[in-house]
């Protein structure tokens, strides 16, 4: 699992790769949740070779906790496993973040 950062203007730039399941929960919590510490974050996910329902709750508690402190986050990227999981879930994200 990595997680890439670099910052473009106030926007935090962050490229996730890597699984994201109960197995590896607790190597990418603290990163995932250290993102919150930005007030403008956009999390590509086109790398994710693995989701499963404990890390699909931890991007939502993502999202959620941003929300809650008025920051913005935007999800995205496509990859069969995001494709996947939005079949089963009814949802999906954009390819890019401009979306």
């Amino acid at each position: 699992m990595s997680l890439t950062l670099s910052h473009e203007q106030d926007v935090c730039q962050a490229a996730f790769s890597g699984e994201l399941t109960i197995y590896t929960m607790h190597e990418v919590q603290d990163a995932l949740l250290g993102l919150l510490q930005h007030p403008r974050v956009q999390l590509d996910l086109s790398a994710l070779s693995e989701l499963d329902g404990c890390g699909l709750q931890l991007l939502l508690l993502l999202q959620a906790k941003s929300a809650a402190a008025g920051h913005a986050l935007r999800l995205f990227g496509s990859s069969p496993v995001l494709d996947e999981i939005g079949l089963l879930i009814g949802m999906s994200l954009p390819p890019h973040a401009e979306d």
